[in-house]
């Protein structure tokens, strides 16, 4: 799950923060935007993740852990992972669970799915990168997917956040949010379950939400 700490949109100070502390001659120390993500890369790499959970995100929050995925959860990461490959050229890289930086938190987050341009240095994603990425809520993450992953999102910049929601108190609804500005998307289609997303960007898919569990009955 190691990311490496190299990445080419870390230039010199242009986005920097005063940290705690002083420097030489009683002057402030500031972090840059390398400085953050190395402390924050060196953080995720080193946490002592137990056995019961799948994976570890660490955010402005604090670090949050998911549990291994139910049953409903696994058949439609498997649905998605199928409609996304299939419709994927060699231009593009489809990952799962692979962790993503997001400098303007900063933070690291492990999406469900991210789609990525080929051609990226091996573990080096930023969100700047990502040209799509997907999750899949459960009833222990709703917060983090619909609040604290939707505005980091956008904030970081990524181009498409795909949200497929099972557990959505209205109706088991699938929303593309596009555009982002701020911490927002200015842009969002919903279908409801059993309804159809057409997806332009990237590259042209066709989502049949009704292949996509209702609960954890296989």
């Amino acid at each position: 799950m190691a990311l490496s700490t190299g990445h080419r949109h870390l230039h010199g100070y242009a986005c920097r923060r005063t940290v705690p502390g002083q420097g030489r001659g009683g002057l402030q120390m500031v972090e840059t935007i390398a400085d953050q993500r190395a402390r924050v890369l060196r953080m995720w790499n080193e946490l002592d993740v137990p056995e019961n959970f799948l994976v570890a995100q660490v955010t402005p929050e604090g670090v949050l852990m998911s549990p291994p995925a139910a049953p409903q959860h696994s058949s439609t990461v498997d649905e998605l992972n199928r409609i996304l490959v299939e419709a994927s050229n060699r231009s593009y890289r489809v990952h799962q669970t692979k962790g993503m930086w997001v400098a303007a938190q900063p933070a690291i987050f492990v999406p469900d799915f991210m789609v990525v341009a080929r051609g990226l240095p091996p573990g080096d994603i930023s969100s700047e990168d990502t040209l799509l990425v997907a999750e899949i809520t459960s009833p222990s993450n709703v917060r983090n997917d619909r609040v604290v992953k939707y505005h980091a999102y956008a904030k970081g910049g990524v181009a498409q956040y795909l949200l497929i929601d099972p557990v959505d108190e209205d109706d088991p609804s699938v929303t593309l949010f596009s555009e982002p500005s701020g911490d927002e998307y200015t842009r969002a289609v919903r279908v409801p379950y059993g309804e159809s997303l057409t997806v332009e960007q990237p590259f042209p898919i066709v989502i049949d939400t009704g292949l996509f569990p209702l609960d954890d009955e296989e």
